[in-house]
C-alpha cells in the first residue's frame, strides 16, 4: 500500500481530504463564479470585478481574527462563519436575479468575504491528530496537492457548469461548498496537533502547554521568518498569473495562455506527490529552504523566454519549488505555533500571500500593457528575493 492509501486508510482521513477538495474547490472558483452570474445578470464587468475585490479584501482583511475564533471555539465557530457567508452569497444571488443595484452585489460579496470560513486552515490543524507522527508529511503533501489540483480544475468546471445549466447554477453549487466543508470538518472534530514539551520558554520551535502563553507572531521569529517569505511567494504568484496570459497574449496566442498557469501547477503537483512519500528529501527546514533556492535558480530564467513553450518550461521546474517549500511549510507551522493557535497562524499566512498576491498582479499588469517581457522582470527579480529572505533567517526556523 502507497503512503497515501496509508493515510487515507486511517480513520476520519477520507472525510477530511474530502472536505480539503471542497475548501480548495470553492476557494479557486467563488471568484470567477461570481464574475459570470454578475456580468450576465446585466451588471458590467467593472461590477463584476468590484465584487470580487470586494470578496478578496474582506476575506483577506480578517482572516487571523476568524481563525482566533475557531481556534478557541472549535467547530462550532466555522460553522458559524459558513453559514453567515452562505447568507451573504444568497442575498448576492438573489439580488443580480432581480436585477438589484450593483452596490448590493459589491456589499453581498464583501459580507461574504468577511464571513469566509477558514476551511484549509482548520483542516491542516486537524492533519496532525488524524494522520499521527508517522504520516504527516504525507498529510500536508495530500493537502498541498488538492490545491494545486483545485486551482486548474475548479475554474474549468464552473465554466464548464456555468455552459450547460447557466452561471446562476454553478454559482450555487460553489456557494454550497463551504458550508458542506466546514460540515465535515466539524464532523472530525477539535483537538488539532500533537504536544511537545515547553522547551525554553519562548514562541520558537515548540508548542506550549498554555495557549495564552504567547501570541502566533509576538515573540516568534520563525513564525515572522515564513510569514515574510509568503508574502514574496504571493507576489511571485500573483505576477505569474497576469504575465502568463500576457506573454501568450502577445504573440497571438490567446487560446494558450492558460498553458504557462497550468505548467506550474502540472510542476507543484508533482513536487507535492513527491514531497509526500516518507524519508525523502530531509526536514521541513530543508525543503523549505531548498524550494526557495530552485525558485531563485530557474525563474530568473523567464527573463530569457520568448515563447509560450519555453515559459511553460520555466515554470513547470519553479512549480516543482513551490510545491516542495509548500509542502515544508505546512510542516513548519506544526513546529513553530502550539496547535491551540494553529488556525490562527495559516490564517495570518493567508493575509500575507494574499497582500503579496495583489501587489505583484498589479505591478506584472501595469508593466505588461506596455511589453509582457518587461513584466516577466518581476518574476525574475522577486525570486531570488525570497531565496536570500529565507536563507538570511534560517536559523529562526525548527
Amino acid at each position: 500500500m502507497s503512503v497515501f492509501g496509508a493515510l487515507l486508510a486511517r480513520a476520519d482521513a477520507k472525510a477530511l481530504a474530502f472536505a480539503c477538495a471542497v475548501g480548495w474547490f470553492a476557494n479557486a472558483s467563488l471568484g470567477l463564479a461570481i464574475v459570470l452570474l454578475v456580468q450576465r445578470a446585466g451588471g458590467s464587468f467593472a461590477v463584476a470585478g468590484g465584487a470580487v475585490a470586494a470578496l478578496s479584501l474582506g476575506a483577506g482583511a480578517l482572516a487571523p481574527v476568524r481563525g482566533r475564533l475557531v481556534d478557541r471555539h472549535g467547530g462550532r465557530a466555522l460553522l458559524a462563519f459558513a453559514v453567515v457567508q452562505s447568507a451573504a452569497l444568497l442575498i448576492l444571488l438573489i439580488g443580480a436575479l432581480a436585477g438589484s443595484p450593483a452596490l448590493l452585489a459589491i456589499l453581498a460579496a464583501a459580507g461574504a468575504g468577511a464571513a469566509a470560513p477558514p476551511l484549509i486552515a482548520a483542516a491542516r490543524a486537524r492533519w496532525p491528530r488524524v494522520a499521527g507522527d508517522r504520516l504527516i508529511r504525507t498529510a500536508h503533501a495530500l493537502n498541498a496537492l488538492l490545491g494545486d489540483l483545485a486551482s486548474v480544475l475548479g475554474p474549468a468546471a464552473v465554466g464548464g457548469f456555468a455552459l450547460l445549466w447557466g452561471p446562476a447554477a454553478a454559482f450555487g453549487v460553489v456557494g454550497v461548498c463551504p458550508l458542506a466543508a466546514a460540515g465535515l470538518i466539524a464532523r472530525v472534530g477539535g483537538g488539532a496537533g500533537r504536544v511537545r514539551s515547553p522547551g525554553d520558554g519562548s514562541c520558537h520551535g515548540a508548542a506550549r502547554e498554555s495557549p495564552a502563553r504567547c501570541s502566533v507572531l509576538r515573540g516568534n521569529p520563525g513564525m515572522l521568518t515564513v510569514l515574510g517569505c509568503d508574502a514574496l511567494l504571493g507576489v511571485l504568484l500573483g505576477a505569474v498569473e497576469v504575465v502568463g496570459p500576457a506573454f501568450a497574449g502577445s504573440e497571438g496566442s490567446t487560446a494558450l495562455a492558460a498553458v504557462p498557469l497550468a505548467a506550474f501547477a502540472a510542476g507543484s503537483v508533482v513536487s507535492s506527490l513527491w514531497s509526500g512519500r516518507r524519508g525523502r528529501a530531509g526536514t521541513p527546514q530543508r525543503r523549505f529552504l531548498a524550494g526557495f533556492a530552485l525558485l531563485a535558480i530557474v525563474l530568473p530564467l523567464c527573463a530569457c523566454a520568448r515563447s509560450v513553450a519555453a515559459l511553460a518550461t520555466v515554470l513547470a521546474a519553479g512549480g516543482a519549488g513551490y510545491g516542495l517549500l509548500n509542502v515544508a511549510l505546512l510542516e513548519l507551522l506544526d513546529e513553530l505555533v502550539e496547535p491551540a493557535r494553529a488556525v490562527e497562524a495559516f490564517t495570518w499566512l493567508t493575509t500575507a500571500q494574499g497582500a503579496g498576491i495583489a501587489l505583484g498582479a498589479s505591478v506584472a499588469g501595469a508593466l505588461a500593457t506596455t511589453s509582457p517581457d518587461r513584466a516577466l522582470t518581476v518574476i525574475a527579480l522577486v525570486a531570488p528575493l525570497g531565496a536570500l529572505l529565507a536563507f538570511a533567517r534560517r536559523g529562526t526556523l525548527p
